[in-house]
């Protein structure tokens, strides 16, 4: 893992599916939505790099739930948990959203910013490490993350991805 930043991200768009999935079938609900898109994406042209880069981004996550340590916890985040997602890939303001796609913007502002390095069922050690500096640091934080996906799990090894775990500051104390 690397140090906890902050950031100010620039306003970006994206094209996005919107979905409620528990945490075991995470993997199998963004595949389908990020070749989607990909597939608009080759039709102008872009390719993945610095402006087009897949996401997911959490929507009203409850901060205080998700840090409870302890067993059950753990059980019902696995098997019971739903997430609330915005799954997409960021691009050209100019492209239009196709089927079940719909165009969003990543908002312009300040983040805490940590790199996951590992298997993304680890990310949430670098959420424990976020909560605690918010914590300590006093900073309000906003109910939503987004995590960006730096290589593709495809051609990379688990212990080698990165992930960029961005959560918004509402302010500082």
């Amino acid at each position: 893992m690397s140090e906890i930043t902050i950031v100010q991200k620039k306003q970006e768009y994206a094209l996005c599916e919107s979905k409620i999935v528990g945490t075991l079938s995470l993997g199998k609900v963004m595949a389908p939505i990020y070749k989607s898109i990909s597939e608009i994406l080759k039709k102008h042209d872009i390719e993945f790099g610095d402006n087009c880069m897949p996401f997911a981004k959490y929507n009203n996550v409850n901060w205080d739930q998700l840090n409870k340590k302890g067993f059950l916890s753990a059980i019902n985040l696995m098997f019971f948990y739903k997430w609330d997602l915005s799954i997409g890939i960021t691009c050209p303001e100019s492209i239009s959203p196709e089927g079940n796609l719909d165009k969003m913007n990543i908002i312009f502002g300040d983040y805490v910013r940590m790199i996951h390095k590992g298997p993304y069922q680890k990310v949430g050690e670098t959420y424990e490490k976020i909560l605690e500096y918010v914590k300590r640091e006093k900073i309000e934080t906003d109910n939503y993350s987004i995590e960006f996906y730096l290589n593709d799990p495809r051609e990379t090894p688990k212990n080698f991805l990165k992930t960029e775990v961005l959560v918004p500051i509402v302010k500082t104390s």
